[in-house]
């Protein structure tokens, strides 16, 4: 029996999660959902919560709880926003900028490291059919854009 498109890419996507979450503990004290975050506070400095969970793909509750242990970790800092009386900035520290640099180089390696244990892997094919998809999926260009 073929298993169904959808549960293979799904099986694929949770191993490569649960990789780089293990990866992610071991070598940065972090997990694969707090780095995900970060990487996409980073890609929009200075966003409120709202815009910050709307890029995340989560809820505005659930990016809320994640940031009060963020800012008292030192990876995040909570502003008020000059223009809206409640609303906060969530602005990226430098050590959250480091990790996001240094943690996503790695898994970036790693991945590409997959690529090389069969000639029949082809990482720029995949890439272009991922971004079409994406492109139909209507997803936004990058993490930090809004569809």
């Amino acid at each position: 029996m073929n298993e169904p498109t959808s549960f293979l890419l799904h099986r694929v996507i949770v191993a490569m999660d649960t990789y780089a979450d293990q990866l992610l503990r071991r070598d940065h004290g972090v997990t694969f959902a707090t780095f995900s975050f970060l990487a996409v506070a980073a890609a929009m400095p200075g966003a409120d919560v709202t815009s910050l969970a709307q890029g995340a793909g989560m809820s505005k509750a659930a990016a809320s709880k994640r940031i009060p242990p963020l800012v008292r970790d030192g990876y995040l800092t909570a502003e008020p926003d000059p223009h809206h009386g409640r609303r906060l900035r969530i602005v990226p520290t430098p050590r959250a900028y480091a990790l996001v640099q240094a943690a996503g180089a790695r898994l970036e390696a790693e991945f590409s490291d997959l690529f090389t244990l069969d000639a029949r892997l082809d990482e720029p094919a995949l890439r272009r059919q991922l971004e079409t998809l994406a492109g139909v999926l209507g997803l936004p260009a990058t993490p930090g854009d809004q569809p």
